[in-house]
């Protein structure tokens, strides 16, 4: 789990367990806690959170970034770490907290992770895997993919245009070889084109 609680927001990435459940459980005790404290009843937050699916670590250590720049936007803090109710304090600090057992936090050198501001590339690629839709396929998490390979070919008049195709339709979740195959070209021929364009 990675969080940063700040008035304005709350951010966290959860896992292992059940985004739904976790969500409801941090929510309503958190909740109790609260009003509780100032003596008040009620939700805290309106409307429901919102989820995305994580499926490779480069996504995820931006989010972490992400969550743990929140402080610094919101500007209650000046850098990471300072934040005291956010997970990077504790990891940072080497601290251990029972509520990050098991968190790739530990796994990366997250320091120099978390140490620099998102670039545009960031926050690109935060856009895009936010996007991104998935369904379960025989328990297994699989893109949607947003066009057909014929949507993605139409409008190819030219070589150029074709490879440039290439390259959107790999980064809409389509393998090479199903490219290569529909194009009729060879696999390898996609993969020499897909790596010069990006």
């Amino acid at each position: 789990m990675n969080y940063a609680k700040t008035t304005k927001s709350r951010k966290s990435w959860i896992s292992p367990c059940d985004k739904s459940w976790c969500g409801k459980k941090i929510n309503s005790k958190y909740a109790q806690y609260f009003n509780r404290k100032q003596n008040r009843i009620g939700p805290l937050w309106q409307g429901r959170f919102k989820s995305w699916f994580v499926y490779d670590d480069s996504y995820l250590f931006v989010l972490f970034k992400y969550i743990e720049q929140n402080p610094i936007k919101a500007k209650i803090t000046e850098k990471i770490g300072q934040y005291r109710w956010s997970s990077s304090t504790f990891v940072l600090d080497g601290e251990y907290l029972e509520l990050l057992d098991g968190s790739k936090l530990f796994d990366e050198d997250i320091f120099s992770i978390l140490s620099s501001n998102l670039t545009g590339d960031e926050i690109k690629k935060l856009d895009i895997f936010q996007s991104t839709k998935y369904k379960y396929d025989n328990k297994d998490m699989v893109r949607i993919k947003q066009y057909s390979l014929e949507e993605h070919f139409l409008d190819s008049k030219n070589i150029a245009e074709r490879n440039k195709s290439i390259s959107r339709a790999v980064s809409d979740g389509y393998k090479q070889s199903e490219i290569a195959d529909y194009l009729g070209l060879s696999r390898t021929t996609v993969s020499k084109i897909n790596v010069s364009k990006t």
